[in-house]
């Protein structure tokens, strides 16, 4: 899993991706997405130009659970 984050630098909007997490299947992702949720919501809203529709868009890839790149990942592998 990844979560795109985003924050604003001097005045402009930035957005990243966090690291890729292993996440097994009884663990919960809440553990991971906390830190970039505080991030966005905090640091984001205020860049310019776009600095609220980044923030919306960060916080709702966080809030549907991040972007599972399992299958990418195993394509790359085999």
């Amino acid at each position: 899993m990844i979560y795109k984050y985003c924050f604003y630098y001097i005045i402009t909007s930035i957005r990243k991706s966090s690291p890729i997490y292993l996440i097994r299947a009884h663990e919960s992702r809440r553990k991971y997405v906390w830190r970039y949720l505080w991030i966005t919501f905090f640091l984001g809203p205020w860049g310019i130009p776009k600095g609220i529709v980044y923030t919306l868009e960060c916080l709702r890839n966080q809030l549907e659970g991040g972007t599972d790149l399992t299958e990418e990942i195993m394509n790359y592998l085999s």
